[in-house]
C-alpha cells in the first residue's frame, strides 16, 4: 500500500465467556463451534474461522477473541465491530438455548479485583491501522502518544481500578491497565508490527460516539504523520495518574496541562486541518471531530448529570448512575485521583458487576437502563441483582416525555453532523 494514502482500521476484542460448570477452554471450542453451525465460515490458517464479519478465535486458552474486517471509513469500522460482535453474540445465543453452561460474553471493563463478584483485570481491545511502513521517528512517536493521551479526556467504558488509596472510579480503566495506574507505562500505549500499527490502550465499548472518537482520532494522527508531517508539532507528553493533568511540553516548557485542552489544540492545530486533504473527508473523521468537541465542552462546563445527557458515553452514564447509588448510601464515588470518601463496601462488588454487565456483549439492557436514569427516572442497583440472562427488558418512557429513544444509536447520524444536545426529557 501507498504509504501516503489514508490508513484502514481494524479491531480485535477479547471476550470471556461467563460460564455455570465448565472450563472456559471447553465454552471457547463450544462457541466457535456454535458460530459454524450458525453462520458460514472457512478454517482460518492461523487458527479459528473465518465468517463473513471477521474472524473468531481461541486467545490465551480461554478467552474468544474476535476481530473485525478492515474498513476505510469511520461508520464502516463501526459497522463491521458491531457485526463481528453479532456473530460471537449469536454463537452464545444458540449454547443458551440448548441449555449450554455459557450463559453471557464480556470484555471486562474493570480494573480491580471484588471477592468473586468481579474482575481482576482488564480484558484487551486492540484497534490497527494498516500502514506500508509503520516504523515511527521520535518526533511522530511522541506526537501519537500526545493524541493517545489526550483522547483518554473523553473517551473510555467507564469501571474500576485499585489502588493504595482504595477503589477509584475512572474513564477507562484499560488505559489505567497499561499506563501502571500511577502513569508509569507497564506495557507500550501502542505496537509498530509488520504493516500495522496496533494501539492497545483503549478500553471496549459498542458505543457508537465512543468508537468514532477512540478509532478516529488516532486515525487522524496517523494521516498527520503519513500525509503532512509538517503539522506535526514538537511535542512531549507524559501522564501524571489515571484521569489526572499531563505533563505537556509545547512550545515551553513541560507544565501541566489538562488532557481536554491538549486534545483541543491539537484539534485546533493539526487534526481538524488534516480535514481537508484528499482522502481524509472521505473516511468521515469530521464526526469524530465534531464530537470530540462536545465532549470536551460537556466534560470543562456541565455537571456529571448534564455530561451524561449531552455526551451520552458510558463512561459518562456509568458515572452519573453510580454517584446516585453512592450518595443514597451516604457516600460519594471515588473517581478518578479523588480520595478519602466514605462508599459503603457492600456496594462496590455490586457496583464492579454493574459496570461489567453494562458491557456485556450479551445483555446491553444495563447501558440502556443508565441511559433511561438520565432522562426519566432514578436508577436503583437493585435492578442488576438478576442473573445476567434476565436483565429484563428496559422499562418504557414516562408519560409526556418528548422525543427521545432509549437506543443510544438512534437520531446519532444527525447529531454528528450537527451536534447539538439531544432532545431529551428533564
Amino acid at each position: 500500500m501507498d504509504g501516503r494514502r489514508v490508513p484502514t482500521v481494524g479491531t480485535e476484542t477479547e471476550l470471556l465467556p461467563l460460564v455455570t460448570h465448565m472450563g472456559n477452554d471447553a465454552a471457547v471450542a463450544a462457541l466457535l463451534a456454535a458460530a459454524q453451525r450458525c453462520f458460514v465460515s472457512a478454517p482460518a490458517i492461523r487458527g479459528g474461522i473465518f465468517t463473513s464479519a471477521g474472524r473468531l478465535y481461541r486467545d490465551c486458552g480461554c478467552l474468544l477473541e474476535v476481530c473485525s474486517l478492515p474498513a476505510g471509513t469511520l461508520d464502516a469500522a463501526w459497522r463491521q465491530l458491531v457485526a463481528v460482535m453479532a456473530v460471537a453474540r449469536t454463537a452464545a445465543a444458540d449454547l443458551r438455548e440448548l441449555d449450554h453452561p455459557v450463559r453471557a460474553l464480556i470484555c471486562i471493563p474493570s480494573d480491580a479485583p471484588f471477592r468473586d463478584r468481579g474482575p481482576g483485570q482488564t480484558q484487551g481491545h486492540h484497534v490497527s491501522y494498516a500502514i506500508a511502513s509503520p516504523s515511527l521517528s521520535p518526533k511522530e512517536d511522541a506526537f501519537l502518544r500526545a493524541c493517545l493521551h489526550a483522547v483518554a479526556a473523553i473517551t473510555g467504558p467507564g469501571g474500576f481500578v485499585g489502588s493504595p488509596a482504595g477503589l477509584r472510579f475512572v474513564r477507562d480503566p484499560r488505559r489505567a491497565h497499561v499506563l501502571g495506574h500511577d502513569g508509569a507505562a507497564a506495557r507500550p500505549m501502542f505496537r509498530c508490527k509488520p504493516g500495522r500499527i496496533e494501539v492497545t490502550c483503549f478500553g471496549f465499548t459498542l458505543d457508537p460516539i465512543d468508537v468514532w472518537l477512540r478509532l478516529g482520532l488516532p486515525w487522524l494522527a496517523l494521516c498527520a504523520i503519513r500525509l503532512r508531517p509538517d503539522l506535526i508539532p514538537e511535542i512531549r507528553c507524559e501522564p501524571t495518574f489515571v484521569d489526572g493533568p499531563l505533563r505537556v511540553s509545547w512550545r515551553g516548557p513541560t507544565e501541566p496541562w489538562p488532557a481536554c485542552d491538549l486534545l483541543e489544540s491539537l484539534l485546533d492545530e493539526v487534526l481538524q486541518p488534516l480535514l481537508a486533504e484528499e482522502g481524509v473527508g472521505a473516511a468521515g473523521l469530521a464526526e469524530a471531530v465534531a464530537w470530540a468537541r462536545r465532549g470536551i465542552a460537556a466534560v470543562r462546563h456541565l455537571p456529571s448529570h448534564e455530561v451524561a445527557r449531552r455526551f451520552p458515553t458510558a463512561w459518562a452514564l456509568k458515572a452519573h448512575a453510580f454517584q446516585r447509588v453512592c450518595v443514597a448510601a451516604g457516600g460519594e464515588l471515588p473517581i478518578g485521583s479523588t480520595s478519602g470518601h466514605s462508599v459503603r463496601s457492600d456496594l462496590l462488588p455490586e457496583l464492579a458487576r454493574a459496570a461489567v454487565l453494562a458491557d456485556c456483549v450479551m445483555a446491553p439492557t444495563v447501558l440502556q437502563r443508565m441511559a433511561f436514569d438520565v432522562v426519566a427516572r432514578d436508577w436503583e442497583l437493585g435492578l442488576l441483582q438478576a442473573p445476567v440472562e434476565s436483565v429484563g427488558p428496559v422499562p418504557q418512557p414516562c408519560a409526556g416525555a418528548t422525543s427521545w429513544s432509549l437506543d443510544l444509536h438512534a437520531n446519532l447520524r444527525d447529531g454528528v453532523r450537527t451536534p447539538v444536545a439531544w432532545d431529551l426529557p428533564g
